[in-house]
């Protein structure tokens, strides 16, 4: 408040103002009043003028006093001191009037210069102090601009002054790329340094209009006004990402760093702040997504792509819970003999409405939803139970292959789950492998080996899948315990007539025998194909040439065909044999 004070006095009782009028000559502050005899006076005078302290009674001839105090900040944004003024000695309604924001309340018979006097100032500091804390809570610590909690409202007027202007606004979602290894390299103070950096300088090469805001960890948002069109969004964004394109110095080295942006453009993509924050969320992944260290509009295809996204992933969650998976099994087959050694399996999703969707139609979103761990358990425990099941049907026990996805490897429980299926299955020992991809083996190879090591103690082999595809290297492949090399499918498909397919599977087969691994082809179409592999010393091979992947239901049937002629398959074509 000022050493000149604007109080306004709001009571219906010309007896009672007459009081406070005199109290407040007597109580030594440098005042104007202004009186007003009901509610609706008071937001008349409210609108007119602002005041630093109202005098409010609380029994109003049209409205209750809180009814118009909460009129007075939403209506006409008033920062007043309020003191309700009642007749009652009530401690109930003294508790209602300060709980709706009021900073003191005095009953009329209490008053006199010294209580108006001790009264104003008091409210005077309380409410100074509860300006303060609101202040703090708009801003962020660490840099000093606003935070989230004032995005919505400095949105809301920048697209209101947009429609007066006939012009938009643009929201601009921006993170640091890789920001994440500054903190692992360098320390969470370095990291700090960094966004403060960060902040000062697009608070400096922004226009004076512009609203920077931090929204959290390395996520900043600005909010542009009078962008007239999405030209000149694009100037904007583009050197926003050309300033944190410049080095930062930091207190012993420069550091380099990009980033990226998405945008979202008011009215265009929406006038609700929450929404457009969203849009311009799904932006910067798009962004990210082409490479980063660029910028993308929102368009509505984006928002499609993430309803259909969502509507999957909930029909994913459904599920799991109705049980709407099945496992295909494909036989691995020994080349020299022609025995079936085993299987892999392969999940399938028995979709009510589509039918048989494949993995790579469902998988990816699973792993984004969290799921794939839950269903991933259900393969491992499933294909266990179906392998013992073969066994007691009267089939030789058979090796049976299951594939475990990067996000089942970084699962604390994935020990324990491989040991209940084991327990509960009774499956023999020796008999389960999983398959784990080279690029898996390389998010955290010494971790990865640990479990590996763990998963071999238990009687579990392990396969690469898909070697050759990934950037392992000798050193990768002598550290883990692996039992099998499995060559994938690219490399087999164009045997062999293609001289550096041919090469490549060569080697790989070499390899595996240097390193005393089996080596096995996947994606075996034809008798070359399977000619060339036998030639070259290639272990094992499963593909369509030798059997389509089958429900666990049609496999028994075709197991014991197929061992009636399994010469004659190794031997000549055999695809009638499934």
């Amino acid at each position: 408040m000022t050493d000149h004070l604007k109080i306004l006095l709001v009571d219906d009782d010309d007896v009672d103002r007459l009081t406070v009028r005199r109290a407040m000559e007597q109580s030594g502050l440098n005042y104007d009043l202004t009186e007003a005899v009901d509610g609706a006076g008071a937001l008349v005078a409210c609108a007119a003028q602002k005041f630093d302290c109202v005098f409010l009674d609380y029994r109003l001839p049209d409205y209750d006093g809180d009814i118009i105090f909460a009129e007075m900040v939403a209506e006409h944004d008033s920062q007043a001191a309020v003191i309700f003024l009642t007749g009652e000695n009530d401690e109930k309604l003294a508790q209602k009037m300060m709980g709706s924001g009021a900073v003191d309340y005095l009953t009329k018979a209490e008053i006199s210069g010294t209580v108006l006097r001790r009264a104003v100032q008091y409210a005077s500091a309380r409410h100074n102090f509860h300006k303060q804390l609101a202040e703090m809570a708009r801003i962020d610590v660490l840099t000093g601009l606003p935070n989230r909690s004032v995005f919505e409202s400095v949105l809301t007027k920048a697209i209101a002054q947009a429609g007066r202007a006939q012009n938009m606004v643009a929201v601009t979602l921006l993170d640091l790329d890789n920001f994440k290894d500054v903190n692992d390299t360098l320390g969470h103070a370095a990291g700090d340094q960094l966004l403060k950096m960060m902040s000062e300088r697009l608070s400096a090469r922004g226009r004076v209009t512009d609203t920077v805001i931090r929204l959290g960890g390395d996520e900043f948002a600005i909010i542009a006004p009078n962008i007239n069109d999405a030209q000149g969004a694009s100037r904007h964004a583009q050197k926003i990402i050309d300033a944190l394109a410049e080095p930062f110095e930091g207190e012993d080295q420069k550091l380099f760093m990009s980033c990226s942006a998405g945008i979202a453009l008011a009215p265009m993509d929406g006038t609700d702040p929450t929404q457009l924050l969203k849009c311009a969320d799904m932006a910067l992944y798009r962004a990210k997504a082409e490479g980063r260290g660029r910028f993308h509009f929102f368009d509505e295809k984006m928002n499609t792509a993430v309803q259909d996204q969502r509507a999957l992933e909930s029909d994913l969650r459904q599920a799991v819970a109705k049980n709407e998976f099945e496992l295909f099994y494909q036989p691995k087959v020994d080349i020299r003999t022609g025995q079936v050694l085993g299987t892999e399996s392969l999940i399938r999703w028995n979709q009510p409405e589509r039918g048989l969707i494949p993995p790579n139609d469902f998988i990816p979103a699973a792993e984004k939803c969290h799921l794939i761990v839950e269903i991933g358990d259900w393969v491992l425990r499933e294909t266990c139970r179906q392998h013992v099941a073969w066994r007691d049907a009267g089939i030789p026990p058979l090796n049976c292959s299951i594939n475990l996805s990067p996000h089942q490897l970084k699962d604390t429980q994935i020990i324990a789950s491989v040991d209940r299926a084991l327990k509960q299955s009774g499956l023999e020992d020796g008999c389960l492998e999983i398959e784990i991809t080279e690029s898996a083996i390389l998010d955290n190879i010494k971790s990865i080996s640990e479990l590996l090591g763990m998963l071999r103690m238990r009687g579990v082999s392990v396969s690469i899948d898909d070697f050759g595809t990934g950037y392992s290297s000798l050193t990768h492949l002598k550290q883990l315990p692996v039992d099998t090399l499995k060559i994938d499918r690219s490399f087999v498909s164009n045997l062999p007539g293609d001289e550096g397919d041919a090469a490549i599977t060569s080697a790989t087969i070499s390899l595996g025998k240097t390193f005393g691994l089996k080596v096995i082809a996947e994606g075996v179409e034809d008798q070359e194909q399977l000619d060339f592999l036998r030639r070259e010393g290639c272990d094992q091979a499963q593909g369509y040439y030798l059997s389509r992947p089958m429900p666990a239901a049609e496999f028994p049937s075709w197991y014991r065909e197929y061992q009636t002629r399994r010469i004659a398959t190794i031997g000549a074509p055999a695809a009638q044999a499934g």
